[in-house]
C-alpha cells in the first residue's frame, strides 16, 4: 500500500480518471489486506481515514506541475475556511500520488509548509486532516532524505 517510509510508491486525478478508482469495501479493520493493517497500525489511522486514503485516487500518471499548484491551492483554501472533508480529500490524493517526479515543484509551491500547516489543525473535526497532514509531512521528509542520499552517492 502507501509507504511513507518509501515516499515515491503511488497510484490518479479525478478530472484524470476515465473511470472510477476501485472501491475498498470493507467494514473493520480486519477485513483489510495485512500489509494495510500494518501501515494503519504504524501510523495510528483509524478504520475511517484508512477507507478515505485507500479510495482516493491517485495522479501519479497525470501530475505535473501546474496541476501540483492547483492541488496545493486547494489544500491552502480549504484549510484556511476549514473545510476538513476537502482538505482530507486533497491530501489523500496526495499521499497516493507519486511526488518524486513534481519534488522541485512541491518546493516552490511550499508543499511542505502547507502539509505542516495541516497537521498541526486541533479539534474532532480536523482530526482527520491533522494525521493526513502529519503522514504527507513525513513523505515529503522521507523523499527529501531519499533524494539528498541519490546526489551524494
Amino acid at each position: 500500500m502507501l509507504r511513507v517510509s518509501a515516499p515515491t510508491h503511488a497510484t490518479s486525478l479525478p478530472c484524470a480518471l476515465q473511470t472510477p478508482p476501485p472501491t475498498v469495501a470493507a467494514r473493520t479493520l480486519g477485513d483489510l489486506s495485512a500489509e494495510d493493517q500494518r501501515f494503519a497500525t504504524e501510523h495510528k489511522l483509524p478504520f475511517c481515514d484508512m477507507l478515505s486514503l485507500l479510495n482516493a485516487p491517485s495522479l501519479s500518471a497525470h501530475l505535473d506541475e501546474r496541476r501540483l499548484a492547483v492541488l496545493v491551492m486547494q489544500l491552502e483554501a480549504a484549510l484556511r475556511k476549514q473545510e476538513w472533508r476537502m482538505a482530507e480529500m486533497v491530501l489523500c490524493i496526495l499521499l497516493r500520488s507519486d511526488l518524486e517526479t513534481v519534488y522541485d515543484a512541491a518546493c516552490e509551491c511550499s508543499l511542505g509548509y502547507v502539509a505542516q500547516s495541516a497537521a498541526q489543525k486541533r479539534g474532532e473535526r480536523a482530526a482527520s486532516t491533522a494525521r493526513f497532514g502529519g503522514l504527507l509531512f513525513r513523505k515529503l521528509v522521507n523523499l527529501c532524505a531519499s533524494r539528498d542520499k541519490t546526489l551524494c552517492a
